[in-house]
């Protein structure tokens, strides 16, 4: 399947796949907060300090299989394969 992403939120699969993590900061407003597991993080650092302990505790790469939209939501499925306790998962992130 063929699907175009919006460049911040293909950004944000970049890093999310070990690119420069500070590239974080043109994936979001500078008050944008991120839902993960329970834990909100807030604001640019801490959303870099998320994804940064992420990466340091899990091998992973994270690969878009689907978009939808719906008004100003953007839901992407990606595989998710790596060395979490979840080898391999289907994960779904809005956006």
């Amino acid at each position: 399947m063929t699907f175009s992403l919006f460049p911040a939120i293909a950004t944000y699969f970049e890093v999310s796949n070990g690119q420069d993590a500070t590239r974080l900061t043109d994936c979001f407003t500078a008050d944008a907060a991120v839902l993960d597991e329970g834990h909100i993080h807030q604001g640019h650092d801490a959303i870099q300090a998320w994804m940064a302990g992420t990466r340091k505790t899990f091998e992973y790469s994270v690969t878009p299989s689907a978009v939808t939209q719906a008004g100003r939501r953007v839901i992407v499925v990606a595989d998710v394969i790596g060395t979490s306790p979840v080898a391999r998962c289907d994960s779904s992130t809005a956006f």
